[in-house]
């Protein structure tokens, strides 16, 4: 059902590209559609006209560089793209969160806890801030810290879309 929505979505904001390209907005709406339908590829496509167009469009910088870091495309941008969206709009959890999913991909765990923590603290029970605080802490050997954050996800959201990689962390 959302499938055949998404598709609908799309040909209406591609429509209305076609008439005024110029369209902020219709760029990140298909963005966001591109997303639902896993289509990344288009989705950062997308993102990347809307920030081009308003390098202070915050959202389109967050999603951009969550796409970027959790496809492992350019993972250095994904930081940068991080670091912009949480200079504009500090202390919003989804942003830090963001921004601590991209140090994972770095590789720089102590970075990624830090931003990850706050993140936390600002909204607890959010299974993607808890996983990707619990996937931190096991990098950084807190083996404990990691599997109290991830028992904690499949408690909150048995059905969670990564739910394999969490698995083989707590057998």
């Amino acid at each position: 059902e959302s499938q055949g929505n998404h598709q609908q979505a799309m040909r209406y904001y591609q429509g209305a590209l076609r008439i005024n390209s110029g369209l902020i907005m219709v760029h990140y709406m298909l963005g966001t559609v591109f997303e639902g339908l896993k289509m990344y590829e288009k989705a950062i496509e997308r993102y990347y006209a809307v920030v081009s167009m308003n390098p202070n469009f915050v959202i389109a910088y967050n999603n951009l560089a969550y796409l970027l870091a959790e496809q492992k495309k350019d993972l250095k941008k994904a930081l940068e793209f991080a670091e912009k969206a949480n200079k504009l709009a500090p202390n919003k959890p989804e942003i830090l969160d963001t921004l601590g999913w991209a140090y994972y991909q770095n590789k720089k765990y102590q970075d990624a806890v830090r931003h990850l923590e706050k993140a936390n603290k600002l909204s607890p029970n959010n299974p993607f801030i808890l996983y990707h605080l619990g996937m931190s802490y096991d990098k950084m050997g807190k083996k404990g810290e990691a599997k109290r954050m991830l028992e904690k996800v499949m408690k909150i959201s048995p059905g969670f879309e990564k739910k394999q990689e969490i698995l083989k962390i707590l057998k």
